[in-house]
């Protein structure tokens, strides 16, 4: 059997520690996948990356992939299946600590998913960050859920992102 790996990016939680509607989204999409690569017979896994970017004293609020787990086994997805990167707080972080938790795992494939206009930006952090697996890398995105200006405006962003990591990591790949 062929053993697949998801590796689903967070997305910073409400104050209360509930998920966003990006979020919802971003996860209905990843039960989705889950449940297509089951059916056609691979052993899938999945890791949610995410941390407690809302840090405070006191804050007794779940991190990202705590919440992502609780979504995708209420929706079915067995817990034993999903592994949590609890520590990271920007994209960077997610493929840095999750890098360890793919390489113990010998996937033959690696799913990223995370938001649309997020995944350009992270597939290259990936591909840089995590090189033994960027031949085996597909990017999954969800939609945004956003209307049409937002969306724009969360595009310019991960544009500004980009542009920026240029200048911070010169020996990192864009071309790809």
């Amino acid at each position: 059997m062929n053993k697949v790996v998801m590796l689903v990016l967070g997305k910073r939680l409400n104050r209360d520690g509930s998920p966003t509607e990006m979020l919802m989204i971003r996860m209905t999409t990843a039960v989705e996948l889950y449940n297509r690569l089951a059916a056609e017979k691979k052993d899938v896994w999945v890791i949610v990356s995410g941390g407690q970017v809302e840090k405070g004293t006191g804050n007794k609020n779940p991190t990202e992939a705590e919440v992502m787990k609780k979504l995708m086994t209420d929706a079915g997805v067995p817990a034993f299946k999903i592994i949590q990167e609890q520590k990271s707080r920007t994209t960077v972080h997610n493929m840095e600590n999750s890098r360890p938790l793919l390489s113990r795992g010998r996937y033959s494939e690696v799913y990223l998913l995370t938001t649309d206009f997020h995944l350009p930006r992270s597939l290259v952090v990936f591909k840089n960050l995590i090189p033994a697996f960027a031949s085996k890398v597909t990017g999954v995105s969800s939609v945004s859920g956003l209307d049409e200006e937002k969306h724009a405006a969360e595009v310019a962003v991960e544009v500004e992102m980009l542009a920026r990591y240029k200048t911070r990591f010169p020996t990192w790949n864009f071309d790809q």
